[in-house]
């Protein structure tokens, strides 16, 4: 019995309608059945067919398998081919994979059922064989999980059963042939004799610190026939109740709300506040949102207008006994985004480069940089004094303009989390002596001729651990790293220099030391400005040069800079009102590339308008502030305000923003995506103060709270903060004594992983090691736990990294948020 299922890959030829099957064993090229006969002449029809081949193949098909159509999503099942419902020629499960070198009888049948249209049936079994499937799923510890399936027996002897291994990363196993070390196993009861169908359950709660499930059916030496049908795994856990929350607190007079996520849908309930005594302090209803993608029912609550400060819990009560208490207090605090501004500096304190962090490392690469005429394979040409920076990334690299950006984010959120009477008395901040430490590392980067160095890197882009034994320490040595060239006038390491020397005028900081500084910025600046207006729309820095004039003018007191920066924001405006973001998305022959600068580098159109909404508070008199405030306004209205509703997004963010309005089935956001977040939170912060638009700094902290665990996965990404955290890591510590966890207090990972629908390898590869190969539904939320320094973290897709640029990002939306709150109240 052939089953009809889709062409795989990414070409969708229409040569001819068949239905089709195709084995697991090879996907690319092989086992393509037809039911219909065609009436081509035979030489036609195979040469017809090789084409078709030569075109899959040349279009990628080989490199992924879209397995959407495999998961019933809709109930949040995450096991791949639940019901047996496809399966190849031979009629074996797609994605049921037995133990190689073992034997049964395994076949999908449709005489007996329970579920959908067939079942699967195992006899005749050796003393070795199971099948596995390859839903393996990043998990989280500390909820448990139920797999329920239907079982059916017919004079079945043996062992049969159910089992699931849970797992964690193996980076550091010491032995074994499997990629992961074993934390424990759960198995159901044997199933022998003579049954009908019956449904079984396997509750599992998770060790501490696990990372992987994978689950399994064994059956040895079973003679008789075992049925099997209609697996379920919800990839959310078990738990019946779930309260979505930003888990480090609120300000008194900012936004105070939060979701819960249910299995089954209730006709209504109530939520508690209660204080650190026990007492119930506040109630009210909850609200019903709707029921989502992947099967859960979501509600809201709100409690804005309760602003005692403390510490609280919350209570759900959805009456007949259905209750929840949150298993950790939150904090009602006025300083809250101050400790947060404050707590994530740790990440930048502790990935300072040449320098010793006691307790962490020790000083090393204070021989950076050779200087090579090309970034791989070119010729040493010198060397140049390139200590400090930060490490970036997961590594020990450093990303110049990053650093140049995120000096200034250092010191313009230091502006903005103060009020100018309390910045006076705060200038020795630990924020401000991190920003100096930034600006004495881009002053280094000049080049002598009006260019900054690019980035610094090992050779051969490789790391020996722990990172300090990987270098001499002495310059101009053959273990030295090489800087990369860049082109002149970088406009993100000008800005961070010009933040760093108007605050030192501003506060008579150091005014001794800048006029080194000075002497750059007046030399590389020309050279920033070269660049014809009409190219700008493909250059993410260009907005930054509003506020360099600015800072211009006041560091160097000329009015030519102040008029730089009102051509620029002139420009900008046009091209904001003329969407001609949309045309170049349009034109753009890889619109994915498009869409990726905006999430990573947090570019086109989301620069424009922060550095828009600047100019409009810089210079709130000057005639082209309405007209940018009107522009802006009706961008925010149309491309961000829509992509927070609750139909779209019952948690309460700023969904995806994708110009080409193919918005796709995502329910969060790509994997980089907490800079996204980040950015629309100090967007909708700044646009709260200067379009005077009150309801757009509860925006601003819905999604800055999706950082901090009000997100699909319920979990915190910055580290340190909120007791159910998503994993980040710093490879550079991953063999550093002490912490081979990669714990980096204050770091916040990139992004939480979602699924893209698409198993990548081959299905050798895959039962090899199937914890690569896993795939998830096409927007199905995923998180790795927290590690322990006894399970480090090492993952090497990406997703959870800590990038200084994401961190940069965080300081500069506390100082919006906490701003507007301070200047508008609630």
């Amino acid at each position: 019995m052939l089953k009809k299922i889709k062409f795989l890959g990414s070409c969708k030829p229409a040569f001819y309608h068949c239905e089709v099957m195709r084995a697991p064993k090879d996907i690319s090229k092989k086992n393509c059945y037809c039911k219909r006969r065609l009436t081509m002449p035979v030489v036609n029809k195979y040469l017809l067919f090789l084409t078709f081949l030569l075109i899959f193949c040349k279009l990628g098909f080989a490199e992924g398998m879209d397995v959407n159509n495999y998961y019933e999503v809709e109930t949040g099942n995450v096991i791949l081919n639940p019901s047996f419902e496809f399966f190849d020629e031979k009629g074996t499960p797609l994605f049921w994979f037995k133990r190689p070198f073992t034997e049964a009888d395994v076949s999908v049948t449709k005489e007996v059922k329970k579920h959908k249209e067939f079942s699967l049936c195992i006899s005749n079994s050796d003393p070795d064989f199971y099948l596995q499937n390859i839903a393996v799923i990043d998990i989280d510890y500390s909820y448990g999980y139920t797999i329920d399936f239907w079982v059916k027996a017919e004079n079945v002897t043996g062992e049969n059963y159910l089992e699931v291994e849970i797992a964690r990363n193996g980076n550091l196993k010491k032995s074994g042939s499997t990629p992961w070390d074993i934390l424990g196993t759960f198995k159901s009861e044997n199933l022998t004799g003579n049954f009908d169908w019956k449904k079984i359950s396997l509750d599992i709660k998770p060790p501490k610190y696990s990372m992987y499930l994978l689950i399994r059916f064994i059956s040895r030496n079973n003679k008789g026939r075992l049925y099997l049908d209609g697996f379920y795994l919800n990839g959310y856990g078990s738990a019946p109740v779930e309260i979505i929350i930003n888990q480090a607190g609120f300000h008194p007079d900012g936004l105070k709300d939060g979701v819960v996520r249910t299995k089954e849908k209730y006709s209504d309930g109530t939520f508690e506040i209660i204080n650190a005594q026990g007492e119930t302090v506040y109630k009210n209803s909850l609200v019903y949102l709707c029921q989502y993608k992947f099967g859960e029912h979501y509600y809201s609550f709100d409690f804005t207008e309760f602003k005692k400060e403390g510490k609280y819990k919350i209570k759900i009560d959805f009456g007949e006994g259905i209750t929840y208490l949150y298993p950790d207090y939150f904090e009602i605090d006025k300083k809250i985004y101050q400790k947060l501004w404050e707590f994530s500096l740790k990440h930048l304190q502790h990935a300072r480069c040449g320098y010793e962090v006691p307790g962490w490392f020790k000083p090393a690469y204070l021989d950076d940089a050779a200087i090579y005429t090309d970034r791989f394979n070119g010729k040493k040409i010198g060397h140049q004094d390139l200590t400090g920076g930060w490490f970036d990334a997961g590594d020990t690299n450093k990303f110049n303009e990053n650093s140049g950006i995120v000096t200034w984010e250092l010191i313009k959120s230091f502006e903005l989390m103060f009020s100018p009477e309390e910045a006076k008395d705060n200038i020795n901040h630990d924020v401000v002596k991190e920003g100096e430490w930034g600006a004495k590392y881009l002053l280094k980067l000049y080049d002598g001729k009006g260019g900054f160095w690019g980035a610094v890197r090992d050779p051969a882009n490789t790391m020996k651990t722990p990172f300090w034994e990987n270098t001499d320490n002495i310059p101009d040595t053959p273990d030295d790293r090489i800087v990369f060239p860049i082109s002149l006038g970088n406009r993100e390491i000008i800005l961070g220099l010009v933040q760093y020397i108007n605050f030192c005028k501003k506060y008579n900081y150091k005014i001794s030391e800048i006029d080194p500084y000075i002497k750059v910025i007046k030399e590389a600046l020309p050279l920033a400005l070269i660049k014809p207006l009409s190219q700008r729309i493909y250059e993410d820095a260009d907005p930054y040069l509003i506020p360099i004039g600015k800072l211009m003018m006041e560091i160097i007191g000329e009015e030519k800079y102040q008029q730089d920066s009102k051509k620029i924001a002139n420009q900008l405006e046009v091209e904001i009102r003329e969407e001609e973001y949309l045309q170049q998305a349009f034109r753009n022959k890889n619109p994915a590339i498009y869409l990726y600068k905006i999430i990573f580098d947090s570019s086109l159109p989301f620069h424009f308008i922060y550095f828009l909404l600047e100019y409009a508070e810089l210079f709130p008199e000057d005639e082209l502030t309405p007209k940018i405030k009107e522009t802006v306004g009706k961008f925010i209205e149309k491309e961000l305000v829509p992509l927070s509703k609750k139909e779209l997004t019952p948690i309460g963010h700023t969904f995806y923003w994708d110009p080409l309005k193919h918005q796709g089935k995502a329910i969060s956001s790509p994997n980089r995506n907490n800079i996204y977040q980040i950015g629309v939170a100090y967007i909708f912060a700044k646009a709260a103060r200067v379009l005077n638009k009150k309801e757009y700094l509860a925006l601003a902290e819905k999604n800055i709270g999706w950082i901090l665990g009000r997100n699909y996965c319920a979990g915190s990404s910055l580290v340190g903060i909120g007791h159910r955290q998503l994993a980040c890591y710093a490879d550079w510590l991953r063999h550093c004594p002490g912490h081979e966890d990669s714990y980096l207090p204050g770091g916040i990972c990139k992004g939480i992983g979602v699924g893209n629908g698409v198993l990548n390898n081959d299905f050798k590869e895959i039962m090899q090691n199937p914890i690569k190969g896993v795939c998830m539904p096409e927007g199905f939320p995923f998180m790795h736990s927290f590690p322990s320094k006894d399970c480090p973290v090492y993952q090497t897709n990406g997703l959870t990294e800590v990038w200084i640029r994401v961190t940069g990002a965080f300081l500069l939306a506390c100082g919006e948020i906490e701003k507007s709150i301070r200047e508008m109240g609630r």
